[in-house]
């Protein structure tokens, strides 16, 4: 004879497929299968991102820190979440969030640090993939 489990037990049988599946899903699959970021420019006002979306339109989560050398000087940071379509040339310009501009402006060297995340199924965030930079010196690079 076949024995029956309690319908309880069996969903949280599947709750717990579900979150080993979405943990896995985590480790193997990187946002850069999804989003692939080339090169980020900033300008005085705008911020050109050259990526492509190999597998259409994702939706993610994107942060950018930057942080100056100086110790005595703040950190920047903004973030937000956005969807990401293709493009011609893969080449998106973007106006510099506010929240950004006050650490552009100032005239020392700095690490600007861009993070996005995919949201797979807009809901589930996977590995995120980073892009960093040292920026010299000054005003006058831009």
């Amino acid at each position: 004879m076949i024995e029956r489990r309690p319908i309880m037990q069996r969903v949280a049988d599947w709750l717990v497929f579900a979150g080993i599946m979405l943990f896995l899903l985590y480790v193997v699959l990187p946002s850069s299968l999804f989003l692939r970021v080339e090169e980020v420019t900033y300008t005085r006002d705008q911020m050109v991102i050259v990526r492509s979306t190999p597998f259409g339109q994702v939706t993610a989560r994107w942060e950018t820190e930057i942080l100056p050398t100086d110790p005595d000087s703040p950190d920047c940071s903004a973030s937000g979440t956005a969807l990401y379509q293709p493009e011609p040339r893969d080449t998106v310009t973007l106006a510099v969030p506010t929240e950004l501009q006050s650490c552009l402006d100032r005239d020392e060297p700095r690490v600007i640090r861009d993070r996005w995340t995919v949201l797979l199924l807009g809901l589930f965030p996977l590995r995120p993939t980073t892009h960093t930079e040292y920026h010299q010196c000054c005003k006058d690079d831009f």
